[in-house]
């Protein structure tokens, strides 16, 4: 889904290729075809799906894989549907702290205009009291002057129970904003980042990487023959597999590198400082673990192996062009049998560009 964002991020700036704008018209024509076919009635928003879903499938087979219309459809609905949910979260979020903004700035206004007061009867208190002689005068006075102290001292303790109430809501708000922004970052079924983090991670350690010169590289991780797993298993089972590849992850790699679901059966690790040569060495490991961990399923063992394309940063590299790299590193380890790993260095070598 990623490559689908991207280029039609690129398309709306006017920034693609012409064999790309072919990819985009043909995406229009085979889903205004779709629909006519199936009585889909063309409305924006359900033009908006199956275009995605057509984009979806000539993107993978200028990739050489395999996808069906159901696999598309889902992983453009739940792309979509977590796009939802972050826009629901966040109105959500910005309802609150509006309604909690709303109550702070009445409370300290109304704070400050009870300390304006509190100033201007103190200012005329003491030069009626320098005025005063001794006497009754000087009782009375004290007498008004105790009495206003004590509706000033019934003020205080409003506001300051107004201002605690404020603060805590405040606090609560935070929590849930940290609890929000941890959502909005994870994949919700792996638990894994999701590609918003990825894109955040790779613009940092490219900019480090031009400031300190310190190396990283990517590997791109694709499950083999996923398809078939979810036709003969079931999507629960495909789930599961996603679930068990996503623990490898987390157990081999270390607490500075970064693992991200990027969409269906596609993963990426940016491994901080590794050359290509050490990136293929730690995907050669993951791939074995991988290999030798099946997934037993109800009364059956699934047997799972995945591919994978390893690349290093170079100078003037995007995120883009690393991942771009990546993928043609895995598309290579695809055509190559799967079940092995390939790196920017073999496309050299055989004069992939």
């Amino acid at each position: 889904m990623e490559r689908i964002f991207n280029l039609l991020s690129r398309a709306d700036k006017r920034q693609v290729a012409q064999e790309e704008k072919g990819i985009l018209s043909e995406a229009t024509r085979r889903a205004l075809k779709y629909m006519l076919q199936k009585d889909i009635p063309i409305t924006p928003k359900s033009f908006e799906l199956w275009f995605l879903v057509h984009l979806y499938l000539l993107l993978h087979e200028a990739n050489g894989k395999e996808a069906s219309v159901d696999e598309a459809l889902n992983d453009v609905l739940e792309h979509l549907k977590r796009k939802d949910m972050d826009e629901k979260l966040l109105r959500e979020m910005r309802d609150r702290m509006e309604e909690v903004l709303d109550r702070s700035y009445g409370c300290i206004g109304e704070t400050i205009e009870t300390v304006k007061e509190h100033n201007r009867f103190l200012s005329d208190h003491v030069r009626q009291l320098s005025q005063l002689a001794q006497g009754e005068d000087v009782t009375a006075f004290i007498a008004a002057l105790i009495e206003k102290v004590e509706e000033l001292q019934d003020t205080n303790s409003r506001l300051e129970g107004e201002l605690r109430r404020v603060r805590n809501d405040l606090s609560r708000l935070k929590k849930s904003f940290r609890k929000v922004s941890v959502e909005a970052n994870r994949d919700p079924l792996t638990g894994l980042y999701n590609r918003r983090v990825l894109d955040e991670v790779l613009i940092g350690s490219i900019k480090n990487f031009e400031k300190a010169r310190e190396n990283f590289s990517v590997v791109m991780a694709d499950l083999d023959d996923f398809k078939r797993i979810n036709d003969v298993y079931g999507h629960l089972a495909g789930d599961e597999v996603l679930v068990t590849f996503a623990d490898i992850l987390r157990s081999d790699l270390r607490m500075d590198d970064v693992a991200v679901r990027y969409g269906g059966e596609e993963f990426v690790v940016v491994l901080a400082r590794l050359d290509v040569k050490g990136a293929v060495k730690v995907a050669g490991r993951i791939r074995e673990r991988l290999e030798s961990t099946p997934v037993v399923w109800g009364d059956d063992i699934i047997h799972v192996t995945a591919s994978f394309g390893v690349a290093q940063v170079r100078e003037g590299d995007t995120p883009t062009t690393v991942i771009e790299r990546a993928d043609k590193a895995l598309y290579l380890a695809k055509s190559d049998g799967k079940n092995c790993v390939r790196s920017e260095k073999d496309l050299e070598l055989r004069g992939v560009k």
